[in-house]
């Protein structure tokens, strides 16, 4: 690296270095020791229905491919061709096959190898068995898909650390798409993911836009490098007004304690937000060193209508935490740029970030 970080000891407040939020060095390193041994958001079960969809995900910097195959399973592929390296697929869609537009070799929807040009005059010997598509692993937790770049990776369930368990009966798998954003933002992914997790901006930062929930008693739980939180409306505020949207229906079959908005984490860049009667997938992806873009899938009951004006609401706040962010990385490389004591418990899942980051990262 043109820098050497000092070496960091997580320990009771905010740890990261300036330039772990604009150093291209830095950010080639968490592709390789973060996110290509992490679990990766791919996208939605109801994107995979039918025979030969598939999706396109990045994780780190292996691109990958999420099949359905003719025997129903979906698969996790290497999407890149075993004859002399070239990215196949780029967008997701439909095919019956996976073929390789440099020199036309084929693989089927598992990823095994079944055509190759001119084999028994320029290839002889070779087995097709021998040279199908590298396998990663794939994972469902309720309509969601996950991804690992490691064939071999721990179980979902695992990762989860209960997470999945406190979200359980939101079960999304029941529900279906009803709006997709996309913001870019010129922030660094890690900005981002903090802010998301930083209780104590709610106060400020959105003081009109969420004026109207109870910020001080909010549930904060932490689930291994997960985190969960849930806050009611204020009192003298509407209980019934707390996340629910005219045209949407009540999601069924939640407790109480569910019944609030909810602003979650799954570690490390996927947040999700939930409430009476939504379920949303918030995935921050890194696209440099100082910018990302954000894709949120709103997700109803089915017999849901989508509200006559949209979505302004979630624009709204997503405009004030885009701006937060963005003026962050304005001043992150002056020398002035630091970072002070931590609120004890509003500003402590950024401190448990920091923490499980710095684990992967080797700090």
């Amino acid at each position: 690296m043109t820098t050497q970080p000092t070496r960091l000891q997580p320990l009771e407040g905010y740890v990261l270095q300036p330039e772990h939020y604009y150093s291209q060095e830095w950010f080639d390193a968490e592709q390789k020791n973060l996110f290509n041994k992490t679990w990766v958001f791919a996208g939605l079960e109801a994107q995979l229905s039918e025979v030969g969809d598939y999706l396109v995900v990045q994780v780190g910097y292996q691109p990958m491919l999420v099949t359905r195959s003719k025997d129903g399973k979906l698969n996790a592929l290497h999407n890149v061709c075993r004859h002399r390296g070239a990215k196949m697929l780029t967008e997701c869609g439909r095919v019956q096959g996976i073929s390789c537009p440099y020199h036309a070799w084929r693989y089927d929807l598992t990823g095994e190898l079944t055509h190759v040009p001119q084999q028994t005059t320029q290839f002889p010997g070779l087995e097709t068995r021998d040279w199908g598509l590298l396998k990663g692993s794939v994972a469902l937790w309720d309509g969601l898909v996950f991804v690992h770049a490691d064939p071999d990776a721990q179980p979902l369930s695992h990762w989860f650390a209960g997470l999945d368990k406190r979200l359980a009966r939101f079960r999304p798998s029941r529900l279906r798409e009803i709006n997709v954003s996309v913001y870019p933002i010129k922030a660094n992914w890690k900005f981002f993911v903090e802010n998301h997790i930083d209780w104590l901006h709610l106060y400020y930062l959105h003081s009109s836009s969420l004026k109207d929930f109870a910020h001080d008693t909010g549930e904060l739980t932490q689930h291994g490098p997960h985190w969960t939180s849930f806050e009611n409306v204020r009192d003298g505020q509407d209980s019934n007004a707390a996340g629910r949207r005219p045209g949407l229906k009540e999601i069924p079959g939640l407790h109480a304690d569910d019944a609030f908005i909810g602003a979650h984490l799954i570690f490390p860049n996927l947040a999700l937000l939930t409430s009476p009667t939504s379920f949303a997938t918030v995935n921050v992806q890194p696209t440099g060193p100082e910018t990302c873009e954000v894709e949120i899938r709103t997700l109803a009951m089915p017999e849901s209508v989508v509200p006559k004006n949209g979505f302004k609401e979630l624009d709204q706040v997503m405009g004030e935490d885009c701006s937060a962010v963005e003026r962050l990385q304005q001043s992150v490389r002056s020398s002035a740029f630091s970072v002070g004591p931590m609120a004890k418990r509003w500003e402590e899942p950024i401190v448990k970030f920091q923490q499980s980051y710095c684990g992967f990262m080797g700090l």
